[in-house]
């Protein structure tokens, strides 16, 4: 009898420790969550990249412009393709002073939430809108 109430318990230890892992994987997404973050994390990282560039090239420029190729004052080479999908971001003037800097994020709902962005024209896609500084030698080259 002593055995076989051992057996008991350890059949709902093991059911309940089954139970708080798959309870811990529900909240915490789990391992698949986790690469789409990191993954979403790296498309950020290449828009804020873009936007910096972006900034250079305007100072250099004295006006915005969505031509982000590298230069001799601006030499940042930019990822515009999603390394993961080779999906190319979308990068666009707003106006004379504002650039949409676009991509389609795995987690949307999260990056929209946590990072400011705006919803963008495909489903899953987010974009950056930055407005360029207002103190640039427009006209002038420089």
């Amino acid at each position: 009898m002593t055995e076989r109430r051992q057996g008991w318990a350890v059949w709902t230890i093991a059911a309940v420790a089954v139970a708080l892992i798959g309870t811990g994987l529900v909240f915490s997404g789990g391992p698949m969550q986790g690469r789409a973050e990191r993954r979403d994390a790296v498309r950020m990282h290449d828009l804020n990249a873009a936007q910096t560039q972006a900034i250079c090239r305007a100072f250099e420029a004295g006006a915005a412009t969505a031509d982000l190729a590298p230069t001799a004052a601006c030499p940042e080479t930019l990822r515009l393709t999603d390394p993961f999908t080779d999906r190319p971001y979308r990068i666009e003037m707003v106006d004379a002073d504002n650039l949409r800097f676009c991509a389609v994020f795995e987690r949307p709902d999260h990056a929209t939430a946590y990072r400011n962005l705006t919803d963008g024209a495909e489903p899953g896609e987010s974009c950056l809108i930055h407005r360029l500084p207002q103190d640039l030698d427009r006209g002038t080259g420089g």
